[in-house]
């Protein structure tokens, strides 16, 4: 039997290396590779704005930060004074060796070089002066320093400074206290015998007059050589300071020491000055220097306390003035990140529209392929794959973008002299990337997530039902079918009732740290008005179309009947127009009410254009109010001069003790020279003035001055029940002053009254009738110290005026000056406010871009899916008109329902969170912070010209929208648009 040979089975198939949806995913991207790049678009403006706000605000808050210090060199380092009594290198050595010790564990990395060291003796009293008998009460400092450090903080006028080393004590003295000893480079000045042990006494000889450039610099450790006036036992003397070699200085400290006339709180100081460099100082790494300088008090302290002979020791750090800093970012990042929230919110959902309308655009190419044997699994698989491709691109490609988009702002927002915080983002660009990655992962992560959800749940659908869902809405939406709208309606309503009633039970630094949390309420509640708005928007569709068909036109019935059918495309393309036009005017609204506070603020703290304080000297040059005024008046730049009064005092109530700023002005002059805020009073200033020339004669008659009081006044004396009371006031020989309130307005201009921060009363007098009850009591006459000055705006002359007014050398000098112009100047570049307003400037142009481009591609995508039914009704016997027309009632309804949306919206987050949202440091970089302040009180200025050219924006957007409709609509043939479908 014939063996049979059993035939090969068969050779396996070759399978594919490359997964099915890949393939696929390849295949489809020459079909919706502009809807995927708009897509794709929109994940990478989502990672460039996370990416970029925290960049940003890192350059600014470093800004900032170091502006801070900068502009406070005592803030700068770090001063350590150990008081002793007994001073000797042993001691220095061993102080100075613990301080490095602490000093490189904790600060090691801002060390700027070796300290600074500088000794001070106690005062004591001089016993000859040039060889003559000094007053008894006066007495005499030394203040030992490296004088060749020493040559760049000084200048000398006559002679030479000290030398290092010496057998005889050679000082140097300030000029001014020279010239009030009336001595000069060759004499002495001793001390009476102060050592036990050689019974002579300590004579220093003069081989220098200086002049100190800046008595703040830290160099000189809190030493100013300003010669001060004393009292004692044996009358009224001065206190002088002279300048040696530190050597020298504290071999003789300790014969000093020894003397009778030091007394248990006469001790020797030895200080130590580090500097610090901040120069890559930046916000993130705040909270650890200020841990950090904690931490040194701390140790430093316990370290020095066991030394034999230290006494106690101080500390001067500056940390008060960097966690007011603190505080202050933490008020402004708490917005930003809101802000933040909302705008990649939207950005998500432009991304979400964006995945809807790719899978919309394929659902013939999704028919076909299910019908050829393609699962759900596998075209899922596809266009997950397509998302994951543009996720993968927006990571990479984001990041450096928002490096580069963040200098340029930077570089065009920020001062010159902020520049230098650039730095943060120099050095390795992986480095400051790998710094933002959880930003940017979430940002990547939050957009393709919306859109494979939005792609799972058309995949959900069956090709006929997808179909039957673009033709007429059946199914609710997500938000609706969850009612997100009242949930978030009743957590926006919640969370503001208890942030209202928390205020109450909160101290009001508290209340001030915590008042940006109250921005989180009217998100929720903008975002639960729109969708609210949304849900009802169909039911008043529904009714126009009911209304529309009883009309005799066909065009509005048509686009009414359409939107209410399938109202989802309108219903997206509203809402992303109206949340762009409100974060649009919103953004606008704060602008310009942020720049009218600053210009309110300034108004307020100064008074008028330029304020400042009369030296005793210049005062007593004019016998007149009216030639002190003329004196001023005559300076180049000076329109109005207003000499006046000032002084705060302490007053008892019959509930607690307050502080009264008590403000005597000219009232023949003040009208012209103040410059006066609206909301200091419904009455002008000089109505106010006239109040109080009107009120003279009681002056003069019933010795009552008469007074607008503001409304803290007012309220704390009770003076709606009775108008009279009295005030202490200094040099007044009387109990008490007198006074009447004839008046009482909201505020008063430089008296500020913030609860926990600045607890203050205010009073508005007439110098005239103040004066005449002055002296009518008083042996002494009236001495003015404050003047108000109205200046031109001319520069030069400003320049000019400037420096005459600081010359201490002028008789016309002032001190203390405010300067209306140069605060606002101030405040318009402080970084911490330029953050806010370039994350709003990043934000809106982000927003506004996307709110464009997917209208753009929302309208074109509209047009295209609807091409069959305007090519039935041009079939049935319609014109090419009255497509249009339709068209432009579909149009024309979405338009102005975003825009009415729109505007109503950003109005309404304006005027909700404005009060909280904006705070104007008034003194810019200084220990002086109102919070979000209420004095003055903020308005919400509404920029008509810039809402205008949104609205103008949108009606642009409209015609755009309109013309791209109608060339699509109009452009294929009604047979060719008829075909089924090309399978």
């Amino acid at each position: 039997m014939a063996r049979t040979t059993p035939s090969p089975s068969p050779r396996p198939g070759r399978r594919s290396i490359i997964p099915p949806a890949l393939t696929l995913a390849g295949w489809r991207l020459g079909q919706t590779w502009r809807l995927l790049l708009t897509a794709g678009l929109g994940i990478l403006a989502a990672v460039v704005l996370v990416a970029s706000v925290p960049l940003f605000s890192q350059v600014a808050v470093s800004a900032g930060l170091r502006g801070a210090l900068a502009d406070n060199p005592a803030g700068a380092g770090i001063g350590v004074t150990v008081h002793t009594f007994t001073v000797s290198p042993a001691l220095r050595q061993q102080v100075q060796d613990r301080l490095f010790s602490v000093m490189q564990r904790d600060l090691g990395a801002y060390l700027a070089g070796s300290p600074t060291f500088a000794v001070q003796t106690p005062y004591l009293p001089l016993g000859t002066v040039a060889h003559r008998e000094a007053n008894r009460s006066d007495t005499l400092g030394l203040v030992g320093v490296n004088l060749d450090a020493a040559s760049s903080h000084l200048t000398v006028t006559t002679g030479r400074l000290p030398a290092p080393q010496g057998a005889t004590l050679e000082v140097a003295l300030e000029a001014a206290s020279a010239q009030l000893l009336q001595v000069r480079v060759g004499d002495t000045i001793a001390y009476p015998a102060v050592a036990s042990t050689t019974g002579k006494a300590i004579t220093a000889r003069i081989v220098g007059i200086f002049v100190v450039r800046d008595r703040a610099d830290p160099f000189w450790s809190g030493a100013d050589f300003v010669a001060r006036q004393t009292g004692g036992p044996n009358g009224s003397g001065t206190a002088y300071t002279a300048l040696g070699a530190v050597n020298t200085v504290m071999a003789i400290a300790g014969q000093l020491l020894g003397s009778d006339a030091v007394n248990q709180y006469s001790a020797a100081a030895l200080r130590w000055h580090y500097d610090l460099d901040f120069s890559h100082l930046s916000g993130g790494n705040l909270g650890d220097l200020i841990a950090a300088f904690n931490a040194i008090n701390i140790e430093a302290n316990n370290s020095l306390d066991t030394i034999t002979g230290v006494q106690f020791v101080e500390f001067n750090s500056g940390i008060e003035q960097l966690i007011h800093f603190q505080d202050r970012i933490f008020s402004l990042q708490v917005p930003i990140t809101l802000l933040l929230l909302q705008v990649l919110a939207l950005v998500i959902f432009f991304v979400s529209l964006m995945a809807d309308m790719v899978v919309e655009r394929q659902t013939e190419a999704i028919a076909v392929l299910r019908s050829r044997g393609a699962s759900r699994r596998q075209i899922f698989g596809a266009l997950a794959t397509q998302t994951g491709g543009l996720a993968l691109l927006a990571a990479i490609a984001g990041p450096p973008l928002a490096i580069l988009g963040v200098r340029l702002v930077a570089a065009h927002t920020l001062a010159a002299s902020d520049q230098g915080a650039l730095n943060v983002l120099a050095g390795d660009p992986l480095a400051v990337i790998w710094g933002i990655r959880y930003f940017v992962l979430a940002a990547v992560v939050g957009a393709a997530l919306a859109m494979l959800i939005s792609i799972n749940r058309a995949m959900g659908l069956d090709v006929l039902a997808l179909r039957r869902e673009s033709a007429r809405t059946t199914r609710l939406p997500v938000w609706q079918r969850l009612n997100l709208d009242v949930i978030f309606g009743f957590i926006g309503v919640t969370g503001y009732i208890s942030y209202i009633v928390a205020l109450g039970r909160l101290s009001p630094r508290l209340q001030s740290l915590l008042s940006p949390l109250s921005l989180v309420a009217p998100f929720f509640l903008l975002i639960a008005a729109a969708l609210l708005f949304l849900r009802f928007f169909p039911l008043a569709l529904n009714g126009a179309a009911w209304l529309a068909g009883r009309g005799r036109r066909a065009e509005p019935m048509l686009a009414l009947a359409q939107m209410a059918r399938a109202p989802r495309q309108s219903l997206r393309t509203t809402l992303l127009l109206a949340l762009t036009t409100a974060f649009t005017i919103f953004t606008l609204v704060f602008v310009a009410s942020q720049n009218q506070h600053t210009l309110d603020a300034a108004a307020f703290t100064v008074g008028a254009d330029l304020t400042g304080t009369l030296p005793s000297a210049t005062a007593a040059t004019s016998t007149t109010v009216a030639a002190q005024e003329a004196q001023y008046a005559a300076l180049p730049g000076v329109t109005s001069a207003t000499v006046g009064y000032n002084a705060t005092v302490s007053a008892q109530t019959t509930t607690a003790q307050i502080q009264v700023t008590f403000d005597a002005v000219n009232a023949d002059s003040f009208a012209q020279t103040a410059v006066w805020p609206s909301s200091n009073s419904t009455q002008s200033i000089g109505e106010l003035m006239g109040r109080l020339r009107d009120n003279r004669a009681l002056a003069t008659e019933q010795d009552v001055v008469p007074t607008i009081v503001d409304e803290a006044l007012w309220q704390s004396f009770h003076l709606g029940q009775d108008p009279h009371f009295t005030l202490s006031v200094p040099g007044y020989n009387a109990a008490s002053l007198h006074l009447i309130a004839v008046g009482h307005i909201a505020h008063i201009s430089g008296i500020f009254d913030v609860p926990g921060y600045f607890d203050n009363s205010g009073a508005l007098v007439d110098l005239a009738s103040y004066a005449a009850v002055y002296q009518h009591d008083t042996s002494t006459a009236l001495q003015q110290n404050q003047i108000w000055l109205r200046t031109s705006d001319d520069t030069t002359k400003l320049a000019a005026l400037r420096a005459t007014l600081n010359d201490a050398k002028n008789p016309l000098h002032l001190t203390q000056i405010f300067d209306r112009r140069n605060i606002i100047t101030t405040a318009g570049r402080d970084p911490l406010v330029l953050d806010l307003l370039g994350v709003l400037a990043i934000c809106t142009v982000t927003a506004g871009l996307l709110g464009v481009l997917g209208a753009l591609v929302a309208a074109w995508l509209s047009a295209r899916s609807r091409l069959t039914n305007f090519a039935v009704l041009r079939a049935l016997g319609s014109d090419p008109g009255q497509t249009a027309r339709v068209l432009v009632w579909e149009q024309a309804i979405i338009t102005v329902t975003a825009l009415g949306l729109g505007l109503s919206l950003g109005l309404v987050l304006a005027g909700a969170i404005l009060p909280t949202l904006i705070f104007t440091n008034i003194f810019a970089r200084q220990d002086t912070f109102l919070g979000a302040s209420n004095v003055p009180p903020i308005q919400t200025v509404i920029p008509f010209g810039a809402v205008g050219a949104v609205v103008g924006g949108v009606a642009l957007i409209f015609i755009i929208l309109l013309a791209l409709m109608t060339r699509i609509v109009a452009r294929p043939s009604i047979g060719q648009t008829l075909r089924l479908n090309e399978d």
